[in-house]
């Protein structure tokens, strides 16, 4: 749960000085107004924080991780998605303002995984369940429509 609350943390702020640079162009002059040009210094954060967590967990695990080789290429490709899904995160921070891009851009990733959990992998169940997940959907929904609304106006 501790992990969850940091990363939520750090995904809630991780746009914030690339947008902050976006819209204060007068603080820096000849820096890009578009998103992606922004993409290889945010990877080149995320390469040596993965590598040093996993330094830090083979350390703990005395040089024996316990990696499924079966789950290497998975990874791989999940860290691909990534890249794209960030891309498409910036380039909508970029055309929409960061107010609107990011409850859709955390909207639907949630609705693709409870997607998944409903209908593949059955984990969601229950007439009461349902009713629940629809409320939160609704209640999302309104809220990113609403968000997006006001914006426009």
């Amino acid at each position: 749960m501790l992990g969850a609350i940091i990363s939520g943390l750090f995904y809630g702020s991780m746009c914030t000085p690339v947008s902050y640079i976006q819209t204060h162009q007068d603080e820096f002059p000849g820096a890009p107004a578009e998103g992606l040009p922004y993409l290889f210094s945010f990877f080149c954060g995320v390469l040596p924080t993965s590598t040093i967590i996993l330094i830090i967990y083979s350390i703990f695990h005395r040089n024996q991780p316990k990696l499924h080789p079966d789950l290497v290429l998975p990874s791989m490709m999940c860290g691909v998605l990534h890249s794209i899904g960030m891309g498409g995160f910036f380039i909508g921070n970029e055309r929409l303002s960061q107010t609107i891009a990011y409850p859709i851009c955390s909207f639907a990733p949630a609705l693709i995984v409870t997607a998944w959990s409903v209908f593949y992998f059955k984990e969601i169940t229950g007439k009461r369940n349902f009713i629940l997940l629809a409320v939160a959907y609704t209640f999302t929904l309104v809220g990113v429509t609403l968000v997006t609304i006001s914006k426009t106006i």
